[in-house]
């Protein structure tokens, strides 16, 4: 799962974020989060990677939404430079089984 957002013409200040509902409707926002600093036309990917044990509440459709949001301070977010607020989401849907013992 990932997401991708532009720097334009100078430096942003993103916020990424995965949310999580689990098939039992256990819903985890900010499960995991963090931030980083994208430099004038720098591209900026962030994904991961997440291996999960046993767990019965996961048996079932779980979703996982990963979200990037353009969050630069004052005064880069004014005029003239562009707004803060650029999003962009991803989801991925898991289905989990119980193994016939």
């Amino acid at each position: 799962m990932s997401c991708r957002i532009a720097a334009k013409c100078i430096s942003r200040r993103l916020l990424y974020d995965i949310t999580v509902t689990l098939a039992n409707g256990q819903y985890y926002p900010n499960w995991r989060r963090g931030w980083q600093n994208v430099g004038a036309g720098e591209t900026f990917t962030k994904g991961w990677w997440q291996s999960l044990p046993a767990y019965v509440p996961l048996i079932g459709v779980s979703d996982f939404d990963l979200t990037v949001t353009d969050v630069t301070p004052a005064p880069y977010n004014q005029p003239p430079y562009p707004p803060a607020g650029d999003t962009a989401t991803n989801g991925c849907t898991v289905t989990a089984v119980a193994s016939g013992r």
